[in-house]
């Protein structure tokens, strides 16, 4: 029987409270139904006319009896069908991953266990030895020292050692829920009970009282050169430190032992931060998402409806992300753009995750501004001129042409996690191959395994998925052995970077199917001087749309890279199948052609060469430079 990772992924999909035991039924069957296809739209925990109209059709669809006008809360029901013959594993509560959608979780619990560790890493050795010494340690009381530049991090008392704990808790945190090894549930279960028993940077100043931030009190840039000592820096560095362990331990260590008696020491732990944070209110980026994340994840243990606080916050991303990809006051920082670029590219992916956590349905247009600022980012990472358009304003920064301070790579251990949800959420965009191809250049150091900034390795999660086949390809589809008669070949005339063949085949035999004539077209696209030398930027085949869709009438299509079809009069008209490099951007494309059609188009490509060489209306010099095209695609 195959190991998969049952127990603690599905347990993490639709988990307990954490600091009570409390089954928020209203919440889980909302997000079931929404999961199962039963759109309730946001999950507020109100079971009102939606929510009950769409429990009816489920007990409908199901054979389910129930009462005429009574509510009925069939949560493990819901999650038997979602879940299958896993269901008997999962826990019964709403509260403790108020991130990752449960879909997403649902896919990635099937993976092997041996195909994680891709992604989500082997053996943690380096981060438990790390961490158990800090067992054997004294215990961090206070973190003080930092000014308001913090680039004094090397004289901050505690600092290092609060920033390596949590990377490492990350760390083992992943494998633990990625790998199921007992392990390292218990050390980094040990090591939270060991700081929290000893009440560990609660000596830490508190700028905070019932929410509000004390500003005359904690202090911060009364210099301008940002050397001034700051409380604020100190306590809100605390604050996120301890909110990101606590978003780990709520994804999965919770689960370890869950009668143990040290979780309600490191809840009560947990709790005492929380009543320290500042209330959220105006949005902005920094302080996850202007402390809008925490204030969630609580509401989540509560009990209570975060639709007010998610919607405010999509409210205000699409306020700030504008229609060029750019971020507002980010992408403008000068010699550091890039980085804000990211660092705000962080906040926006998983508040986006979270905000389908919940229910929501992401506006198109937000879609779209989001795809451009991902595409933006990795154009900018790979090139640094690219953003001078941006930064040249350099809102409160200095700028200098074609610099920017940033990583050379993208293994980095904190915020890497959008990074692997952006490449899962937009497949079909110009650059998620090569940001696939960046990523996989760090694949053996595991980074997405580790992310101190959400206190587990979230990006494993959305790696792993992107690097699973498509699942709505036709199972079965191989190319077949195709052979025709005759391939009449028409050369249109020339642009400037453009070429393209009609190619018309009669009598065609592909195993036991026979076809008497079939035309399509061969497309290629350079880039300005590349086309005497052969090397195509595209090399695409072109078939009419009405012949392979499943449905013509629809423009559900639309959703694939734009390079794999050309619409008309607001129809999808031709599909257009690319070679070579740029192939799988046809994945998209192959999910929604009839299968056997597809397997005719598969089968053209695969002797293209054949057809070349053999075809009626070229001349020598043609086929040549066709062949070399074909080559170099």
């Amino acid at each position: 029987m195959m190991q998969r990772i049952l127990s603690n992924l599905f347990l993490i999909a639709f988990s307990t409270g954490l600091f009570a035991e409390t089954i928020n039924e209203e919440f889980e069957t909302q997000a079931l139904l929404n999961a199962l296809g039963y759109k309730v739209g946001e999950v507020d925990g109100i079971l009102g006319k939606k929510s009950q109209a769409a429990l009816s059709k489920f007990n409908e669809d199901h054979g389910i009896n129930s009462l005429k006008g009574a509510i009925d809360f069939p949560v493990n029901t819901l999650r038997e069908k979602y879940l299958n013959a896993f269901s008997d594993t999962f826990d019964t509560g709403w509260n403790g991953n108020f991130i990752v959608p449960a879909d997403v979780l649902n896919k990635f619990s099937q993976i092997e266990k041996v195909n994680l560790r891709k992604f989500c890493g082997g053996k943690p050795k380096r981060a438990k030895q790390r961490l158990s010494k800090t067992l054997n340690s004294a215990v961090p009381m206070k973190l003080v020292g930092f000014n308001s530049r913090m680039d004094n991090i090397d004289n901050v008392q505690n600092a290092k050692l609060l920033d390596e704990f949590v990377l490492d808790f990350s760390r083992i945190t992943t494998s633990y829920m990625s790998q199921g090894d007992n392990d390292d549930g218990e050390l980094a279960l040990e090591a939270l009970f060991y700081w929290a028993s000893n009440n560990a940077f609660l000596d830490t100043v508190q700028c905070t009282s019932n929410g509000i931030l004390n500003s005359q009190k904690c202090t911060e840039w009364t210099e301008p050169n940002g050397q001034d000592l700051s409380l604020i820096k100190d306590h809100s560095t605390v604050q996120m430190h301890l909110m990101h362990l606590a978003y780990g331990y709520n994804m999965s260590l919770k689960f370890y032992k869950r009668d143990d008696s040290r979780h309600a020491v490191v809840q009560a732990w947990f709790e005492k931060f929380f009543a320290r944070n500042k209330a959220p209110d105006d949005v902005y980026f920094g302080l996850d998402h202007g402390w809008y994340w925490p204030k969630i994840l609580k509401a989540q243990l509560e009990g209570k409806s975060s639709v007010k606080m998610i919607d405010r916050l999509l409210q205000q991303l699409d306020e700030d992300i504008l229609e060029d990809g750019s971020i507002r006051n980010r992408t403008t920082r000068g010699n550091k753009a890039l980085w804000y670029h990211h660092d705000g590219m962080k906040e926006i992916m998983i508040t986006l995750e979270l905000a389908r956590r919940h229910g929501f349905e992401i506006p198109k247009k937000l879609d779209l501004k989001i795809e451009k600022a991902g595409e933006l980012f990795i154009k900018a990472f790979q090139d640094h001129s690219y953003l001078n358009k941006w930064a040249k304003t350099a809102h409160n920064s200095i700028y200098t042409p074609d610099k920017q301070e940033f990583s050379d790579h993208l293994s980095f251990p904190n915020g890497n996690a959008w990074l692997y949800i952006y490449a899962y959420r937009y497949p079909e965009s110009n650059v998620t191959t090569e940001l696939l191809d960046l990523l996989n250049n760090e694949v053996k150091k595991a980074p997405a395994a580790v992310d101190g900034m959400v206190g587990f390795g979230l990006g494993c999660i959305y790696a792993s998925l992107s690097d699973l086949p498509n699942k709505s390809d036709p199972e079965g589809i191989k190319t077949g052995s195709l052979s025709f008669e005759v391939a009449e070949f028409r050369v249109f005339p020339r642009e400037e970077n453009y070429q393209g063949f009609q190619v018309r085949l009669k009598n065609l035999t592909l195993g036991n199917q026979t076809i008497e004539r079939l035309r399509f077209e061969i497309m290629l696209d350079f880039k300005t001087g590349n086309f005497e030398s052969a090397i195509p930027e595209l090399f695409r085949v072109q078939v009419p749309a009405n012949k392979v869709l499943l449905d013509p009438a629809s423009n559900d299509a639309e959703k694939c890279n734009k390079i794999t079809f050309k619409k008309s009069n607001g129809k999808i008209e031709k599909l257009r199948i690319v070679v070579g490099d740029g192939a799988r951007h046809n994945k998209c494309i192959f999910s929604y052609m009839v299968p056997k059609q597809r397997l005719v188009v598969e089968s053209l490509i695969s002797v293209l060469s054949e057809l070349i060489e053999n075809g009626v209306g070229l001349n020598k010099k043609q086929k040549s430079f066709l062949q070399a095209v074909l080559s170099n695609a």
